[in-house]
């Protein structure tokens, strides 16, 4: 709990710890985000033969992907046809 501060309203005090709740949770995201930036790197930089560098590219591979394509009203999801349409 929050010191009494006698200048702040209740509805004051609420959001001024609500506030401050979001900024240490906001806070802690950023280091495990600069955390896991640092290791990347590190990953690309030195050995990149680790199970975290390999989960790291099947996330990228995955996240491109495209499953299929609408064109016309018709959905092409193999992959010949897929590369047909792109080409034509």
């Amino acid at each position: 709990m929050l010191p009494r501060n006698p200048s702040l309203s209740d509805e004051e005090l609420l959001l001024r710890g609500e506030l401050k709740c979001r900024s240490l949770g906001l806070a802690s995201l950023a280091r495990t985000i600069a955390r896991h930036r640092s290791r990347i790197r590190y990953l690309e930089e030195e050995d990149a033969n680790t199970k975290f560098f390999h989960l790291q590219a099947c996330h990228r591979n995955w996240k491109s992907y495209i499953p299929s394509f609408l064109h016309e009203g018709r959905s092409f999801s193999a992959e010949d046809e897929k590369e047909d349409l792109i080409y034509n």
